[in-house]
């Protein structure tokens, strides 16, 4: 471990993963960012207003505590897979943007959550992962957990690093990736373009106040 400069963290994006922090016992199954579960759920919120997608997190948590209601306590805490993972090794609860804008939460126009819709599901913060910049040291692994301190520098979603891979976050950069699905990401830079109501911009990165 102590030959470790740095850890990064990339996973895919919106999948569900809530547990207990004072036993690090996961208190559901996760449930994955293409569970269609949410489809109505996201129908009802987008006619309330809120931007949410059935693959967004926001469409299906509230029924994953539901359904974990007599195991949900003080310490319950919830985020997708780069947030448990961090936590295990780290004992810090965090996300970066790029990972926050993807489930459904993240506030739209600024940098944050969105509290009007954690609020609106009845949701209490102290659920959600504290937001830190996509890269800098954001936190670092218990020595008890890892064997060494290793600073964690960097969290993205698996999209946005795929694009970071290419070596090139300049406005029109662009890369297409297979897997899951076949998906084209195309950079902005810092300017926030939203071409239609069916093509939503994503965050690629935010680092010391600066949003791509």
């Amino acid at each position: 471990p102590n030959d470790i400069c740095a850890i990064g963290v990339t996973t895919q994006r919106s999948s569900i993963i809530v547990w207990d922090e004072a036993t690090g016992t996961p208190i559901t199954p996760m449930v994955v960012w293409s569970d269609q579960r949410g489809k109505q759920r996201a129908q009802e919120l987008t006619e309330q207003g809120f931007a949410v997608h059935f693959q967004h997190a926001a469409a299906k948590l509230e029924a994953v505590l539901t359904l974990a209601e007599d195991r949900v306590s003080a310490t319950t805490r919830w985020g997708n897979i780069d947030s448990f993972l961090i936590w295990k090794l780290s004992g810090e609860h965090i996300t970066d943007h790029s990972q926050a804008w993807s489930c459904g939460y993240y506030d739209f126009g600024g940098t944050g959550w969105n509290e009007a819709l954690i609020n609106a599901q009845g949701l209490s913060i102290s659920l959600f992962p504290g937001l830190v910049d996509t890269r800098g040291q954001v936190a670092e692994t218990s020595e008890k957990v890892f064997g060494a301190k290793v600073p964690i520098t960097a969290i993205v979603a698996d999209q946005q690093c795929a694009l970071v891979a290419h070596g090139d976050l300049t406005a029109s950069a662009c890369k297409m990736t297979y897997g899951t699905s076949g998906v084209f990401n195309l950079s902005t830079g810092q300017s926030l373009e939203m071409p239609d109501a069916t093509i939503v911009p994503w965050i690629q990165s935010r680092i010391m106040d600066e949003t791509t």
